[in-house]
């Protein structure tokens, strides 16, 4: 049967337990490795340079571990391999100079010690090397920017092999580990010099571009990828300089190559590289691997300050007893909060998504983002109640998710509820299968949801804020661009005439043509009536400033409350679309004249007012607006001596529309039928 590693996404690579199980077994060999050089540190010392280094033997573990467990997530990627044989190389320098160190000064010698001690002697310096070159060119993908980077790769990989090689089998090196003759040394010559010279430019040229590659990817890159790439530059620079410029103790050395592994830890747990998420296993090894790295520590520092025998050990453990539970305490909350958000701390959860809507320019973005941020989600949305997405956040960690993953991932849905109305719903996308939503998210979700309704509903109101502002503006612009068509075309060429008309009366007063000036003053005083009819016009053409402030329906209804007085008025109007001005300002006018009509000649003591939307064979809709009296009829109405009807019927016509009028003994109905466009 196949093995299968899970990774994120619920991707599986199969056929992957050969190189995990051989992972894991380097990482079951450092960890015997470094168990030597932990008894090594407890015995006598040796002197100056001799004695072993625990420090870095926990930091050759911490590098094979990283590696291994990415391995174990991303078998076919190099980056993971690349740190296992790191640390690989440095478990085995560094025991195997211990076990050299030792093993030739004692007395019967230990099994080919100096063998060991000679062939370990120069594998610290590929360990080092590696990562300053090598791994900063495949980070953070495990494959090369582009194809040209093979060549400074490449060389810098083969002189520090043959450089590592020759200077490993030479007398020099060997003394610096065994003692006595080495046992086998490479005969020397000018050849040698020009070697380690052509080795030393090769891999001094070649990291030297690999680093200003780097460089510019730092300055090209974006996203999370950039963040990745910072972290293990900030970590490799130190460790490159303070392991061949500058000389550093070695202890303070493996400190500082502990930055390495934490890089791409922080690239793997906080920014999902390579789309891999951990298990929440990841709190009890991180545990794990520091109470053996605060034992190790303790034990060899107590072990050069006591006496040489049990009591260091005894005094480790009783140390480590006694001061690691407020430390595992306080780890367990950072690495809890690392990864899962802050369920632990509600009230600290709904001060940051508030901290972050203040911040955010986009209100609904930044509270959706923190609401993500606080169960480390990887997207987080808000949906209308007709099921119509409304916004969408995906904090940037690395992880892209498109349309199509949203829509058919899972996820935790929580309805946004406002004064007990149901205004949308909240869903938060799954982090993965492996680390599903507990109960203390989703109790963490629900004390988020009523921000993110409120958050909503402002948004909503603002939008609706907006666009009655954009129909205001548009309104006005309107009626002055009407206002100004007709004054110019209309009563500014009357009034001309008028004027022409005038002088014309003048020149017959003085020539004493009456006959001539009474015939003006005619034709004047016809065109006088004209004038004054257009400005009827005009003004009764006047969009109501009513519809400005309120709107249609609402001005309808406050139209209704002024007459209901003196008739009982009821008034029924429909979800209606959003409608053209002049359209509306029809609409308004031929219900304001038809209910002044019933009031003014109907003696009716009820009038219902009715707006519906109506769909025609042709499939356009249209706005019905009915005004039914329980008058005396037409008679009562005064027909064919007012204006009101030909004005109402003229203002329908004016729009595309039609007005219709019912009558008898049972009352009047007014039924006016006005197109529906797109007010957009």
């Amino acid at each position: 049967m196949n093995h299968e590693v899970e990774v994120a996404g619920s991707v599986r690579v199969p056929g992957a337990r050969v190189t995990v199980l051989l992972a894991w077994l380097v990482v079951a060999a450092s960890v015997a490795m470094a168990a030597l050089v932990g008894w090594a540190s407890t015995q006598p010392p040796l002197g100056e340079g001799l004695d072993p280094t625990p420090a870095v033997a926990v930091a050759g573990l911490a590098w094979v571990v990283t590696g291994a467990l990415l391995v174990t997530l991303r078998p076919r990627n190099r980056i993971g391999w690349l740190l296992v044989l790191v640390g690989a190389l440095q478990s085995v320098s560094n025991s195997g100079n211990t076990y050299g160190a030792f093993g030739t000064r004692a007395d019967p010698p230990w099994p080919y010690a100096d063998w060991v001690g000679l062939l370990t002697v120069m594998i610290y310096f590929p360990s080092l090397l590696l990562q300053a070159n090598v791994l900063l060119a495949l980070y953070p993908t495990g494959r090369l920017p582009a194809r040209w980077w093979r060549w400074p790769v490449l060389g810098v990989v083969i002189a520090m092999a043959v450089l590592t090689v020759g200077a490993t089998f030479s007398q020099d090196s060997y003394d610096d580990v065994g003692a006595g003759q080495a046992p086998a040394v490479l005969p020397t010559g000018w050849w040698t010099t020009v070697g380690v010279v052509a080795c030393f430019a090769t891999i001094i040229c070649g990291t030297a571009t690999i680093w200003v590659a780097t460089a510019v990817r730092l300055v090209r890159a974006r996203g999370p990828q950039r963040v990745q790439l910072a972290w293990l530059v900030a970590a490799v620079i130190p460790l490159t300089l303070g392991a061949f410029f500058v000389p550093l103790p070695r202890p303070v050395l493996a400190v500082v190559a502990l930055l390495v592994p934490v890089a791409v830890g922080v690239g793997v747990i906080r920014y999902r590289l390579l789309g891999i998420v951990l298990r929440p296993a990841l709190t009890y090894g991180t545990l794990t691997a520091a109470v053996v790295g605060v034992y190790f520590c303790v034990s060899a520092f107590a072990g050069s300050l006591l006496d040489h025998g049990r009591l260091p050990g005894v005094v480790a453990a009783a140390l480590v007893a006694v001061g690691i539970t407020p430390l595992r305490d306080r780890l367990q909350r950072g690495v809890d909060r690392f990864v899962y958000g802050a369920r632990r701390d509600p009230l600290e959860a709904v001060t940051r998504v508030g901290g972050t809507v203040a911040a955010e320019g986009d209100a609904l973005a930044g509270v959706l983002t923190g609401v993500a941020d606080a169960v480390r989600a990887p997207w987080a949305a808000v949906v209308a109640v007709d099921g119509r997405p409304v916004a969408v956040a995906r904090p940037d960690r690395g992880y892209d998710a498109g349309e199509a993953d949203v829509v058919a991932g899972g996820h935790e849905a929580i309805p946004l509820l406002l004064e007990g109305q149901r205004i949308g719903e909240l869903q938060v996308g799954h982090r993965h299968h492996a680390s599903p939503f507990t109960p203390d998210d989703r109790r963490l979700l629900g004390l988020l949801a009523p921000q993110v309704a409120v958050v909503l509903r402002a948004v909503d109101l603002m939008e609706a804020l907006q666009l009655e502002r954009d129909r205001v503006v548009a309104a006005t612009r309107s009626e002055r661009q009407r206002l100004g068509r007709d004054l110019h075309d209309g009563l500014g060429p009357a009034l001309a005439g008028i004027g022409l008309g005038l002088q014309a009366i003048d020149d017959a007063i003085t020539a004493a043509d009456t006959t001539t000036a009474q015939a003006i003053v005619g034709r004047l005083r016809e065109e006088v009536a004209t004038t004054v009819n257009d400005v009827r016009r005009i003004i009764d053409d006047l969009r109501p400033v009513t519809l400005d402030e309120l709107g249609l329906v609402n001005a309808v209804r406050r139209h209704a409350d002024s007459v209901n007085g003196a008739v009982e008025v009821s008034v029924d109007i429909d979800d209606l679309p959003t409608l053209t001005l002049p359209v509306e300002a029809a609409t308004y006018r031929i219900t304001q004249e038809a209910l002044t009509n019933v009031v003014r000649h109907a003696n009716a003591r009820t009038v219902s007012v009715a707006m519906t939307r109506a769909q025609l064979p042709t499939g356009r809709h249209e706005l019905v607006v009915t005004i039914a009296d329980d008058g005396s009829g037409m008679t009562g109405h005064g027909a064919g001596t007012g204006v009101g009807l030909p004005s109402m019927r003229r203002r329908a016509e004016s729009v595309g529309g039609s007005l219709e009028v019912r009558s008898g003994r049972g009352g009047t109905t007014v039924v006016a039928r006005l197109p529906i466009e797109d007010a957009s």
